[in-house]
């Protein structure tokens, strides 16, 4: 089929999605399920055969499982014992069938293909509803499909036994959790409470005065819970939390032991097989979609799944789902294993690694680099070494770095972690005047100092402490782009190193996807290249490209590099995968003409509604809100009415007064996708009586603490007058 049929098919929650086409990595098939009317009938018969075989299933150990209590899944790594026979001939878990769709007979087939492109029904995508809700925290079958039993076998069996065994411990099916083929129960961990003696510290009390001085200044983080569906992005499933209680509250026992009746009256439409509410549905008034699973939640079901579109994606170009990245990831799964199984010093250095290395190095046309588990790593070890070897070395006694003030928080740290005796200046955001005046500046104190101490000689150059002017190619929360040229010619002139950080440039910009340097002819001016694999490259993982001395010492002396385990050789293959896609003209060219298209036409159509979007020149799209408590709820409005997750930016990550919604478009949103992106912000923005701005233009304030400040009672009037728009189906 050639289309992915999401919002209809998934409104019914009997839909399990199998894998997409190889080759065709932005469209696939789905398989629909029965509905509830049609599924009570076949439910029963399977159900009833399949107790009948549950009753003589033995566990690994030898012992009879209960007559209720089948255990699924059996195979050669033992993770748990026998499949019940439910039908001639099928015992492996890879052909565990499901009811048929019209006479209730379990075929052998139909699940084996379900199966066959994710492992089990529904893992990677959240959206096959047979699986149970209340099974968070489970290593097998949760409605997230995040972790993967090695059965293979998802809870579509219509097991109602299992199910009331993980409805009432939320542990995982299988029998994989505690080396037990049996289920037993995972209790909840309640925070414990320590009798030191008086006058001790009071911990608790000061971790939650922390987190409660978070929630009353509006910049407590909320993390959606949002799953990508492999081979649809920007497609994915949003599952929004409950307590295990709620949870229980809300499906009911009675609904699960009954269910070939139909469900119990709940007040809400209920899957008679998993007890799963109908996604379509109400939340029920006790649950808050946006509120994260706390210490007293930590049974937590994940629940409700929504068809959402994701609009703040790093994996710019989609590369993430590309099938020649996935297909490199998973041959060298197979010809490796998962880990690295040690450091890069001990056992941890792979094939893998070093071609990626060397090829990052000609990308950025510097001599060597090295690979980091994550850029924040890369950015923050790197910094932190290379500042305390310089200081240790200096003739002043001291390294200087010089650092735009809108940095990243990993090379601000990494410079902080250098020591006392690294020094920072901080320059004006891409102010190259700024920047001069502080080199000019130091200079100025050292030889003064030079001439008091007595160590000045003439005709001899004064002794300067080494420095390194540190910034970025593209501001990710503003989209700002740094002025390489400018800062280059000032450093050189003053002795400096050049530290760039290409984090949100690579595979964007350039013939090869290098980043801005490269596109403006600008690599040999570069002393130092910080990237990351995890944005436009699809990946994880981050990198240090310069001279071949400055990589040996960063390999020799950087903890963040020797002490911890080296990137496994599965990540290093599907990264190198993805920079020799991005650099192809064929590939990477394509994506990148393209998402420039789709860049253009979001902000040009935002600017237009008078919708406030600040002014750059890259593909970054913020929208400015100045305001926390907004941002907030303008996401959780896009999110739970319109079907549109796009995060809200608040402090600290900007500082107060500064909150928006980044918005980055993708290559792969389609003109539907953008459509109905562009009324959903249309509607939010008339029905919150938020401020618009002169239609076709941008607004150029990083930060107004005084544009809008709205009270939670003005929000929640606001939101209740808010009418929702329909989602489009997936093309």
């Amino acid at each position: 089929m050639d289309k992915v049929i999401m919002s209809a098919a998934r409104r019914c929650p009997y839909v399990a999605h199998m894998a997409f086409p190889a080759g065709n990595p932005f469209k696939g098939a789905a398989v629909t399920m029965p509905c509830r009317a049609r599924h009570t009938a076949a439910v029963a018969a399977f159900n009833q055969r399949a107790a009948a075989a549950a009753a003589t299933t033995t566990t690994a150990a030898g012992l009879a499982a209960p007559a209720d209590t089948p255990v699924i899944g059996a195979n050669a790594a033992g993770y748990a014992t026998s499949v019940p026979e439910v039908s001639p001939g099928v015992r492996t878990p890879s052909k565990l069938p499901l009811a048929d769709l019209s006479t209730g007979t379990p075929p052998d087939s139909l699940f084996e293909n379900v199966v066959s492109g994710f492992g089990q029904c529904g893992s990677g995508n959240g959206g096959c509803s047979h699986q149970p809700a209340p099974s968070a925290g489970s290593c097998g079958h949760a409605a997230a499909g995040a972790g993967s039993c090695a059965s293979g076998v998802a809870a579509s069996s219509g097991y109602h036994a299992v199910l009331r065994a993980q409805q009432a411990s939320g542990s995982c099916c299988g029998g994989r959790c505690g080396g037990s083929a049996a289920m037993t129960a995972t209790p909840v961990v309640a925070d414990r409470t320590r009798d030191f003696p008086a006058g001790a510290f009071a911990y608790d009390a000061f971790f939650q005065e922390q987190v409660e001085a978070k929630r009353r200044d509006r910049s407590y983080r909320v993390f959606n819970n949002v799953n990508r569906i492999a081979g649809a992005f920007p497609a994915a499933t949003h599952l929004s939390t409950v307590s295990l209680s709620s949870a229980m509250a809300l499906a009911g026992a009675a609904a699960v032991a009954a269910n070939a009746d139909g469900p119990a009256s709940t007040g809400s439409s209920v899957c008679p097989v998993t007890g799963q509410r109908d996604p379509t549905g109400p939340l029920p008034a006790e649950t808050d979609p946006a509120c994260p699973v706390t210490a007293s939640d930590r049974g937590a079901a994940q629940i409700h799944p929504r068809d959402v579109t994701v609009w703040c994606s790093n994996d710019y170009l989609g590369l993430g789902q590309h099938p020649e990245v996935l297909g490199s990831i998973k041959a060298a799964v197979d010809a490796h294993g998962a880990g690295a199984g040690g450091t890069r010093n001990i056992a941890g250095t792979s094939a893998a690694h070093l071609a990626l290395e060397k090829r990052l190095a000609e990308l950025h046309r510097q001599p060597a680099a090295l690979v980091f588990q994550s850029c924040y790593v890369a950015n923050d070890t790197a910094l932190a070494t290379l500042g305390a070897q310089l200081a240790a070395a200096s003739p002043t006694g001291r390294c200087i770095f010089y650092s735009d003030a809108l940095n990243h928080a990993s090379m601000i740290h990494g410079m902080r972690h250098a020591g006392p005796k690294a020094h920072r200046r901080i320059f004006r955001h891409n102010d190259v005047a700024h920047l001069e005046e502080l080199l000019e500046a130091d200079a100025a104190e050292e030889e003064r100092a030079a001439r008091e101490s007595g160590l000045f000689v003439p005709g001899q150059p004064i002794p300067r402490s080494p420095r390194v002017v540190v910034f970025e190619s593209v501001y990710s929360m503003c989209g700002t782009v740094g002025p390489i040229a400018d800062i280059c010619k000032v450093a050189q002139r003053h002795g400096a190193l050049t530290f760039l950080d290409e984090v949100h440039a690579v595979g964007l910009y350039g013939a090869t996807g290098a980043g801005v340097a490269e596109r403006d002819g600008l690599m040999d001016q570069v002393d130092i290249v910080s990237g990351t694999l995890g944005k436009a490259f699809g990946n994880v993982g981050g990198y240090i490209a310069g001279s071949h001395s400055l990589i040996d010492t960063l390999r020799s002396y950087a903890p963040g590099f020797i002490f911890t385990t080296a990137m496994p050789p599965h990540v290093a293959a599907g990264a190198l995968a993805a920079v020799e896609l991005s650099a192809s003209p064929s590939v990477g060219g394509h994506l990148r003409q393209f998402h420039g298209e789709a860049v253009a036409d979001i902000k040009s159509r935002l600017m237009d509604l008078g919708i406030p979007v600040l002014a750059n020149d890259t593909h970054i799209v913020p929208v400015m809100v100045y305001d926390a408590a907004l941002a907030r709820r303008v996401s959780d409005h896009l999110l739970h009415r319109y079907g549109i997750y796009v995060q809200a930016i608040n402090q600290p990550t900007v500082a107060r007064g500064a909150e928006r919604l980044r918005v980055t478009p993708s290559p792969v949103h389609t003109t539907a996708m953008r459509d109905h992106f562009v009324e959903a912000m249309d509607a939010v923005w008339r029905d919150f009586g938020l401020p618009r701005v002169e239609p076709g233009t941008s607004v150029t304030e990083f930060w107004r603490p005084d544009f809008l400040q709205a009270s939670d009672a003005q929000l929640q009037v606001l939101e209740a007058n808010a009418a929702p728009i329909a989602h489009p189906q997936r093309v």
